[in-house]
């Protein structure tokens, strides 16, 4: 992007000399440049072009522009110092070149990293400077004093385009002056130009105040480190630089002539810059260093300094107020005694504060003697007790649940005991006493041990736990808080807990719930928890195998009643969960997959591996389709029908043979059934090449049977009774028709789908349809299809379909002749009585 116009302003044109061909001016604030000819024997419209010799950048003469005096073209912001070389038209007329030395322009100050008041590097750049310009020095000005820094110096660092300059240390401001120059033979062409920066140290931060005894620590950075520009007022008062110790850049140490706890203010400013807080409040107060061991009840001494009495004094052992405190030497606050109330404890945190400020030091109080720690680190039957001032340890006792004992392992360490732990240990407390002192009570928690546990099957049951440490009441026989649990499974528990007999802390029994797989058991006795034990349920085991249908069971025992946590291999395949029906501690059942094969099974239950059975799939019925009486495909339904292997099989269905078997899925069987009658017929599957052995299970005891006779229409009669024609499906014989309570006599079967019976008088005629029951060989088809004509003169047969028998023919022609007669003689009479019959006959079929 460009920011200038270069204007140049041409008069003569020198060819050949030692002095300047033309004269330029450089504006800051236009980035521009004027170069001016020294000769008047050149034309501006003469110009071909302008190059920068360095850059090789050529500037046409479209894009110069002349003036009355001058010509103005526009340069890049990249434009630095190089030689300009005027090309004219006129080929006889010689290029002019000449040095433009242009000025440089300050345009980035770094700012993101300030100077410290020790001093550091600062960076500027310049725009329009290059490595090739006369850099004369730079001078930089500092707390009264200036240092030049020639452009060979150590401590001007000159890249490209960018200056870092080391500054001094110092406070406040300082102030940086940047001299360039150009001297040549031409005076018209020298140029000198001079930049100034000011720019500030970082400005003083507190970052915090301490104390000692004798001195006060103001820890910062922006002091310096003359105290000649430090101003501090303390409570408003300037300090005397005789009490100043110490005056860096990040600390200022000075006495501070204070013995009390008191709150004070300070005000800091360098070189008349403050920090953020220009005012801060400090508070003294009490240093501790130590403390006098006491017995309960008497005054304890405590050391140090800034302990003077004052109303806001407060001191707190632990959770003992420590009152009436005084100073045992008047005008001397090094010392300071209180009262302790009764009480015992050890490592009690002394704490005193002044105004709600607590004090800076840490120091502890312990009633002595003091034991401090107890532990079995060995399980070896030995307790070491650890603690302060224990003494000569064979003067010392141990008293265990209220028993002495005085039998100690000795130990170079007067603060160690070690302690053989008696027979069947109750938890309870220890004291130690040593010439007639006692030490605190040590309440102690054996941690139980588990050895080993007894199994369970995954209905859970008495479990029996060894081990060390198992005792669950205390020394005055009161029940402990004890549980066993997996930490890590909830749902495991085992309850009604209870001791061994002969009490001795070795065994405890539970009733441990169901659950299955691999556990991490922890016994928690009181507060004391044992190590994990790993403790598996008894695995599953398979003792036998059934099939119902589809449905397999195996039973066996520690199968649990979890059905995620069961996986199920079935000839190397691992099922889905989905298949399994049902599942208990002691059977399974599941979905055998339609086209599984007799093949290993196996379970695990939460990661344990029953044993492999060979599981054995037996193909079976469970249905079949209906066959008519005249006979046809029969359908037998079922599941894990193989192909291959029962090429050679026969079906019986009764006495009976199903021809043309043929197997069309794994849940279906295809046969031709050959006319017949009757219900209840057993069905045999037969191998033909094995000594007719069976092949397929009938489960569900199923039974064939022919399709029930269906009625679909029916003649009827009048009074004087006769013969009924019924088509329907499935009719075969023996045969018997009832027409509601009445036996219809001789029935005759024409085919499967027509038969005839004889229907007597009768003298009274029911008003609505009634039932036609049709029985084939004891399978029966109920109607309600037959409705009596009720005047017999109107009797016709209704939807009669006879077949080519002349007995039947004869039964039927002879009526309709003698009905044709008196049709003819009472044509009239008939048409009306015509009309009637139709309507019957319409809602008959309806």
């Amino acid at each position: 992007m460009n920011y200038s116009i270069l204007v140049f302003i041409l008069y003569t044109l020198l060819l050949y000399s030692d002095q300047c061909v033309f004269s330029f001016k450089s504006e800051n604030t236009l980035n521009s440049l004027t170069l001016q000819l020294l000769s008047l024997q050149y034309n501006c419209s003469d110009i071909k072009y302008i190059q920068r010799e360095s850059s090789k950048i050529i500037y046409k003469r479209e894009n110069i522009t002349c003036n009355p005096d001058s010509v103005s073209l526009l340069l890049e912001d990249s434009a630095i110092s190089e030689d300009y070389t005027i090309y004219f038209n006129n080929n006889n007329t010689l290029p002019l070149r000449d040095y433009v030395f242009l000025k440089p322009i300050q345009y980035n100050l770094n700012d993101t990293t300030k100077i410290g008041t020790n001093g550091g590097k600062f960076q500027i750049s310049f725009q329009h400077f290059s490595l090739a310009d006369s850099l004369f020095s730079v001078s930089i000005r500092s707390m009264g004093k200036t240092l030049v820094y020639n452009s060979n110096s150590s401590k001007l660092i000159l890249t490209k385009d960018r200056m870092e300059i080391s500054i001094p240390e110092g406070v406040g401001t300082f102030q940086l002056k940047f001299y360039f120059g150009r001297i040549t033979n031409c005076k018209e062409c020298q140029s000198q130009y001079l930049i100034e920066v000011n720019q500030y140290y970082n400005t003083p931060i507190i970052n915090s105040i301490e104390n000692d005894e004798k001195y006060l620590y103001i820890n910062g950075e922006g002091f310096g480190s003359n105290s000649k520009y430090m101003d501090l007022f303390i409570d408003g008062i300037r300090l005397n630089n005789l009490y100043l110790v110490s005056f860096v850049h990040n600390q200022i140490k000075l006495y501070h002539n204070i013995d009390k706890s008191k709150k004070i203010t300070l005000e800091l400013k360098i070189a008349g810059q403050s920090p953020q807080l220009s005012i801060i409040e400090y508070q003294f107060t009490p240093i501790l260093q130590s403390i006098t061991q006491s017995f309960r009840g008497e005054y304890i001494t405590l050391t140090g300094y800034f302990l003077d009495v004052n109303p806001f004094l407060l001191i707190q052992i632990g959770n003992y107020l420590c009152i009436n405190p005084r100073n045992p030497i008047n005008g001397n606050f090094q010392f300071l005694q209180c009262l302790l109330v009764q009480g015992q404890g050890e490592n009690l945190q002394v704490n005193i504060t002044v105004d709600g400020k607590p004090s800076k030091s840490k120091i502890y109080f312990t009633f002595s003697p003091l034991i401090t720690k107890i532990e079995s680190p060995n399980n070896d039957g030995y307790l070491t007790i650890s603690g302060e001032s224990f003494g000569n340890i064979n003067q010392s006792t141990i008293v265990f649940n209220d028993i002495e004992y005085s039998d100690l392992v000795s130990t170079s360490d007067k603060n160690l005991v070690i302690f053989r732990i008696p027979p069947s240990p109750l938890n309870g407390d220890i004291q130690i006493q040593f010439n007639g002192r006692k030490s605190n009570y040590f309440n102690y928690e054996f941690v139980p041990i588990i050895q080993s546990i007894s199994g369970s099957s995954t209905q859970g049951g008495l479990i029996t736990i060894t081990g060390k440490y198992l005792r669950i009441l205390d020394s005055v026989s009161n029940n402990l808080f004890t549980m066993v649990y997996d930490p890590n499974d909830p749902s495991l528990q085992c309850i009604n807990l209870y001791e061994d007999p002969s009490l001795i802390g070795n065994q405890l029994y539970c009733q441990l719930t169901s659950g299955t797989g691999n556990h991490s058991i922890q016994i928690a006795i009181s507060k004391s928890t044992s190590k994990p034990f790993q403790y598996s349920y008894n695995p599953p085991l398979i003792t036998e195998q059934s099939q119902f249908n589809r449905v397999g069971i195996i039973e066996g025992m520690n199968f649990g009643n979890n059905i995620d946590r069961l996986k199920l291999y079935y000839n190397g395949q691992l099922y889905s969960n989905n298949i399994i029906k049902s599942i208990s501690h002691n059977i399974l059942s599941f979905e055998i997959p339609e086209l599984a094969r007799s093949g290993a099974l196996y379970v695990v239950i939460d990661g344990q591996k029953s044993n492999q059975i060979n599981f054995t799939v037996n193909p079976f019925i469970d249905g079949y389709s209906s066959v008519p009486t005249n006979g046809g495909i029969l359908t037998i339904f079922g599941g894990y029908f193989v192909p291959d292997f029962y090429k050679q099989m026969s079906i019986m269905v009764g006495n009976v043979s199903c021809l043309q078997v043929k197997i069309t899925h794994p849940s279906s069987i295809e046969c031709l059934m050959p006319s017949g009658s009757g219900k209840n017929y057993t069905f045999t599957f037969l191998n033909q090449t094995d000594n007719n052995a069976t092949l397929i299970q009938n489960f569900n005891n199923i039974k064939f049977s022919y399709e029930r006779p269906r009625v679909v229409a029916i003649s009827s009669v009048g009074l004087e009774g006769g013969y009924v024609t019924i088509d329907g499906t499935s009719f075969n014989t023996p045969i018997s028709i009832q027409v509601g309570d009445r036996q219809c006599q001789n029935p005759l079967v024409i085919n499967y789908s027509q038969a005839i019976c004889y229907l007597s008088p009768y003298e009274k005629v029911p008003n609505d349809f009634i039932d036609v029951i049709v029985n084939v060989n004891e399978v029966i088809g109920i109607s309600k299809l037959f409705k009596y004509i009720e005047d017999k003169d109107q009797a016709v047969d209704i939807g009669i379909q006879v077949g080519s028998n002349s007995n039947i023919v004869a039964a039927i022609v002879i009526p309709v002749v003698i009905v044709s007669g008196i049709i003819l003689i009472f044509l009239v009479f008939i048409i009306q009585r015509y009309r009637r019959l139709k309507k019957l006959i319409e809602e008959f079929k309806k």
